[in-house]
């Protein structure tokens, strides 16, 4: 990475660079936040004081790790780099993460995820807050993906905007970035040796593959099966492109010229789930994009409704199976992040 006016570098073998940079310049801090992470526009809000940015970063292993943070109030715009992740959550405080119709809180407890395909924008520092910035190239996590189901990817990769931290799994992932953090902060001379910092920085994206919800992850969360007969994937495409229309089993198994009972058997077979499974878990997801991305007036039983759900009841208990919480909670977060950036408060 190369250096810029007013960076402080201090090399570590095997390791890259680490930037550590404090500036009252807003071009200085757009010009050391595109080179560490990505081009963006700063809006800075003064109130009583003055501009001030610090960032400490580094590369490790080809994932980039960082500690942001700004001294009042401040709204970053970044261009789409479709080439990698970015998983934002703080040490502490709390900034607000949006990209296309998605607003999300990062914290301690839930971390932010930008795809990167749309304009991302990140608006916070009222009060104190420390963003932990983790870049991972797309490729990377993409190739992790592949190795752990065991399949090229069928189709693009579409995570949840964010994902909580507070469970086991969640906690482990934060310790396993925290152990990468370190070296941020003073001289680490295993983590900066490649035989140690490659299977860490795998670790870490694997694990990220693993606590995010995702469109490949019923395949990792499961027996490993074989891929089984083509109009398997077709009957899922199927349903994908009409899973907002109430379309049954039997238009499936039509759709791709088989019988009813041949798709379920190859579902049962193949997937460990029947088709009608398949089908609910698809209107799931879709029902849970529309809980993080509600308008005002939207209720939890409207959007059931909209993805062919019925009984609220039942609804309520399949969203909870799937996603750790209620299909209320997500729909509270929401409200409570679109009252934030328009309150001034997050």
């Amino acid at each position: 990475m190369a250096n810029l006016p007013g960076l402080s570098p201090n090399s570590l073998s095997n390791s890259g660079t680490i930037f550590n940079v404090q500036t009252d310049s807003i071009d200085h801090a757009q010009s050391v936040g595109g080179a560490v992470y990505h081009p963006h526009e700063i809006t800075y809000c003064p109130q009583h004081q003055h501009f001030q940015m610090s960032l400490r970063a580094r590369q490790l292993a080809g994932l980039t790790l960082g500690f942001l943070e700004y001294r009042s109030t401040t709204h970053l715009v970044s261009e789409p780099a479709p080439d990698s992740y970015q998983i934002n959550f703080t040490a502490f405080g709390s900034v607000t993460m949006a990209q296309s119709n998605t607003t999300v809180t990062a914290s301690p407890e839930y971390a932010a995820i930008h795809d990167w395909t749309d304009k991302p924008a990140l608006q916070g520092w009222q009060h104190p807050a420390r963003v932990v910035g983790l870049k991972i190239p797309r490729q990377r996590v993409h190739d992790e993906l592949t190795a752990l189901i065991g399949a090229e990817l069928t189709q693009e990769l579409r995570c949840d905007p964010g994902v909580k931290l507070t469970s086991p799994a969640g906690q482990e992932w934060k310790n396993l970035v925290a152990h990468l953090a370190r070296s941020l902060n003073a001289p680490t001379p295993l983590l900066d040796h490649s035989m140690i910092s490659t299977p860490l920085t795998q670790a870490v994206v694997r694990g990220f593959s693993l606590l995010t919800r995702h469109n490949f992850s019923h395949l990792l969360h499961g027996e490993v099966a074989p891929t089984g007969p083509s109009y398997l994937d077709e009957a899922l495409e199927y349903m994908h492109e009409h899973s907002h229309l109430p379309i049954t089993v039997n238009d499936v198994a039509a759709a791709v010229n088989v019988s009813v009972r041949s798709l379920q058997a190859g579902f049962r077979k193949y997937r460990q789930r029947t088709p009608a499974q398949a089908l609910r878990d698809i209107r799931l997801h879709r029902a849970r994009r529309d809980l993080l991305t509600a308008v005002p007036t939207d209720t939890v039983t409207d959007v059931a409704a909209r993805w062919g759900f019925h009984h609220p009841g039942r609804f309520a208990v399949h969203y909870a199976q799937t996603f750790d919480e209620s299909p209320s909670e997500t729909l509270a977060r929401r409200r409570t992040n679109r009252r934030g950036p328009e309150s001034g408060t997050a």
